[in-house]
C-alpha cells in the first residue's frame, strides 16, 4: 500500500504499509483517537525522549509496522502502545512529536495523566463533560 499525500514534494506517492488488513487497523485507531482527542476522554503533549522511554516500558506495543502520517510523511512515524481502556499514539508533530492519549473512559484518560510524565495540558472545557455511556462508539481496546 503507498500514501499519496500534498505534503510531499511534487504530489507523490510514499510506502504505507503492506497489507490492507494493517492499513484498516491502523484506520480504525486513528478515527479512535481523532474521535476523542479533544474531548474529556482525550488529551495530548510534547513527546520528550524521558516520555517516549517512559511509554515504551509502562505500556505494550500495537504490533504495526512504523509507517508515515498523511499530514507529515516524512516526518517521525507514528507508533500506537495499549492498555486495557487506554490508547497511546506517538505522531510527528512539527519539529518533534506529539503523545495523544484517549480512554474508554474519563478515568482511564486520566491514570495516564497522573502516572505518565508529560506536560498535561488542562482539559479543554469547551467540549461537554459526558460519560461514556452517551457515546455511540465503541473503541476497539
Amino acid at each position: 500500500m503507498a500514501l499519496f499525500s500534498d505534503h510531499l514534494p511534487r504530489f507523490s506517492w510514499r510506502p504505507f504499509l503492506d497489507r490492507l488488513s494493517l492499513a484498516c487497523v491502523e484506520a480504525v485507531l486513528s478515527e479512535a483517537v481523532m474521535a476523542r482527542r479533544y474531548g474529556p476522554q482525550g488529551r495530548e503533549c510534547r513527546a520528550t525522549p524521558e516520555l517516549i522511554a517512559w511509554v515504551e516500558t509502562a505500556y505494550e506495543p500495537v504490533a504495526l509496522p512504523l509507517h508515515p502520517t498523511w499530514y507529515q510523511p516524512t516526518g517521525a512515524p507514528v507508533r500506537w502502545f495499549s492498555a486495557p481502556g487506554r490508547l497511546l499514539c506517538l505522531e510527528p508533530a512539527g519539529t518533534g512529536q506529539n503523545l495523544v492519549v484517549v480512554g474508554r473512559e474519563k478515568a482511564d484518560l486520566l491514570e495516564v495523566v497522573r502516572t505518565v510524565p508529560g506536560d498535561w495540558p488542562a482539559a479543554n472545557p469547551a467540549q461537554p463533560d459526558r460519560t461514556t455511556d452517551e457515546c455511540d462508539m465503541v473503541l476497539p481496546f
